[in-house]
């Protein structure tokens, strides 16, 4: 559970939002999809640790390399 920004400490909510985004993994640029919050404060995006591990995830499966 989020208790507050990582940007500003606000705690007046955030939205979950996804977007498409690019990285090089063994020199080959993929593209995937990715999950995180937006706080409605000051509209900082950050990730929780299970959004980074679920972002790795997808990146990895559109490389090929996870199943």
């Amino acid at each position: 559970m989020i208790k507050s920004c990582p940007y500003c400490g606000s705690n007046k909510g955030f939205i979950q939002i996804s977007r498409n985004e690019s990285t090089e993994i063994k020199g080959k640029s993929i593209s995937y999809k990715a999950i995180h919050y937006e706080c409605n404060e000051c509209h900082g995006i950050f990730d929780t640790p299970e959004q980074m591990d679920a972002n790795l995830c997808s990146a990895r499966k559109e490389f090929g390399g996870l199943k």
